[in-house]
């Protein structure tokens, strides 16, 4: 017998055994006994996920208006102050952006717009012609009482060739445009919503009266814009409604 030969061995077989999930023990007439290792059955806790956010710059949009509801411009970051929960926050970059915005275009097709209706198309397509590619427009025509001839579209171009084919007649209902224009303005997409005028001023159709109308706007968040497209030459000459025209605009 080689000395040590057993001991080899004996390490070798308890190796193997563990391997196998058995632990050996030796009795005291050194016969081994074999006891099988107890296996837990209670699940391992599952490893909790880990959020993490952080965050370097917030975009924060603002738009301004004075108390009759038109925008201040040329405002600078010393006249904003930023608090979140009470406490002042340092504004780092500040800018004007052109954001996008839902316009409702207003075209007035009453007679009185006969001699107009081509100023009234370079008009258009000029105020287009500066359109932000996600700005969105709808179009209403009234004479003697309003449509929406063309929901909300990002092309300009539908509503600059609408324009231009429409042929004046009747009666104009001004103030119930404005109302169903109000109306569709419910659809706008974007935050920032205003309305364009394009007319002569008259009203002598609608069923709303303007103090009607300007409760409402006073309650919306519509800007209203008016182009006035009026007849060169002796006022006095004009209808009486499109004489106030103007006087309505205010």
């Amino acid at each position: 017998m080689v000395p040590g030969f057993h001991y080899v061995a004996y390490v070798s077989a308890l190796t193997q055994l563990g391997a196998l999930g058995l632990v050996g023990q030796v009795s005291p007439d050194r016969q081994v006994q074999v006891v099988p290792r107890v296996q837990s059955n209670a699940p391992e806790p599952a490893a909790q996920p880990i959020l993490r956010v952080s965050s370097s710059l917030v975009l924060i949009p603002a738009h301004v208006t004075n108390a009759v509801g038109s925008p201040v411009v040329n405002l600078k970051k010393e006249n904003f102050a930023l608090f979140e929960d009470g406490v002042p926050q340092t504004i780092t970059h500040f800018a004007q952006d052109d954001a996008p915005v839902s316009v409702g275009v207003l075209l007035d097709t009453s007679g009185s717009m006969k001699n107009k209706m081509a100023r009234v198309s370079a008009a258009a397509s000029e105020f287009f012609r500066f359109a932000n590619p996600e700005d969105e427009f709808f179009l209403v025509k009234f004479n003697g009482r309003a449509k929406l001839t063309i929901p909300f579209t990002r092309d300009w171009r539908i509503i600059s060739w609408e324009i231009e084919r429409s042929k004046p007649f009747g009666l104009t209902a001004l103030v119930d445009a404005i109302q169903l224009a109000m109306g569709h303005m419910k659809h706008a997409v974007h935050a920032r919503k205003a309305l364009v005028i394009l007319s002569d001023g008259g009203d002598n159709s609608s069923r709303r009266t303007i103090r009607e109308l300007r409760n409402a706007l006073m309650e919306s968040d519509l800007q209203v814009y008016a182009m006035g497209v009026f007849d060169e030459g002796d006022s006095r000459k004009r209808p009486a409604e499109e004489r106030n025209g103007a006087a309505a605009a205010d």
